[in-house]
């Protein structure tokens, strides 16, 4: 592999954009006429130099994965089955990343194992060579918000700013039409620092009618509300959260006027990855407060 084909190349953030973040490297790469998303990771390094795997894959990792992959699939290691098909995933268990002064270029040597479609194993893998990237503007903009965090995620968001690694739009809603019971769709996509740490916050509305108003979740009445918590770029914590999924946990949003503003109660609760759920018991991320966005794209169909 010889060249990165994003939208921007081989797309890296470091100290740049990103306080205490040293390196994170997006690649879009074919082989063999199947396309990969190649990442390094190289997350609060104490600078230039060699750096090791790290056995969590939280501090220095390297991935590879084709479109298709469903997160939560069980990790196995090598066995002789056909080298990576759409839908698998590979990542680093040994190995180093080199990083050259100024964050832009280095070296890897990775071997790498992984899981297939449908929980198939994926044979050991090797991936050795130079790597450049451009680091992205740092991206301009935010959006106030007055959102506060309770229990496993605690603190004010008082701002949403776009992630460093992609740019974009710090907090977005698109109002959408979608097939099924409730005809209408609403998404609301906020990125931003609680307590100095990087978490994007994703809200599904489901609805009969969307216009400004209060929407509880009630499946009966017509109304489904959903919610994901993600780490964001530079935050190793490998958990998420999420609502019930058929709507069971409580949940209110209000949008105002122009439907660019509004509040939430929201909960969600953490999620096993190798569960399609969310677990029971006493931990959760509860959200309240008011929220503001700028207008997105719908969904294509």
């Amino acid at each position: 592999m010889t060249a990165g084909i994003t939208n921007h190349g081989a797309v890296c953030s470091g100290t740049q954009s990103i306080p205490g973040h040293y390196l994170e490297v997006h690649f879009g790469v074919v082989l063999a006429g199947t396309t990969y998303n190649l990442v390094l990771h190289a997350m609060y390094i104490a600078g230039v130099g060699a750096a090791a795997i790290d056995s969590n894959g939280v501090t220095v990792a390297a991935s590879i994965t084709t479109p298709g992959y469903k997160s939560g699939a069980p990790s196995f290691g090598s066995a002789a089955t056909p080298a990576p098909a759409q839908g698998s995933r590979l990542t680093a268990d040994s190995g180093t990343i080199t990083i050259a002064t100024g964050g832009q270029q280095g070296t890897v040597d990775v071997s790498m194992e992984g899981v297939g479609p449908g929980g198939a194993s994926v044979p050991l893998e090797h991936m050795s060579g130079s790597w450049s990237c451009s680091t992205l503007p740092a991206p301009g903009g935010s959006t106030p918000e007055g959102l506060a965090f309770a229990g496993d995620i605690s603190g004010p968001m008082t701002a949403a700013t776009p992630d460093p690694a992609s740019g974009g739009l710090p907090a977005v809603c698109v109002p959408f039409s979608e097939p099924g019971a409730f005809g209408n769709g609403f998404g609301i996509s906020i990125e931003g620092d609680v307590q100095g740490t990087r978490w994007n916050l994703s809200v599904g509305l489901a609805a009969r009618t969307l216009a400004a108003g209060s929407y509880t979740n009630n499946v009966e009445n017509g109304t489904l509300i959903n919610v994901e918590i993600l780490a964001g770029t530079g935050n190793p914590d490998s958990r998420d959260w999420l609502s019930d999924i058929a709507g069971r946990d409580p949940a209110t949003v209000t949008l105002n006027s122009g439907l660019l503003s509004g509040t939430v109660d929201l909960v969600a609760k953490p999620r096993m990855r190798s569960s399609a759920g969310p677990t029971s018991g006493p931990t959760q991320v509860h959200i309240t407060g008011s929220f503001n966005c700028v207008q997105g794209s719908a969904p294509s169909s």
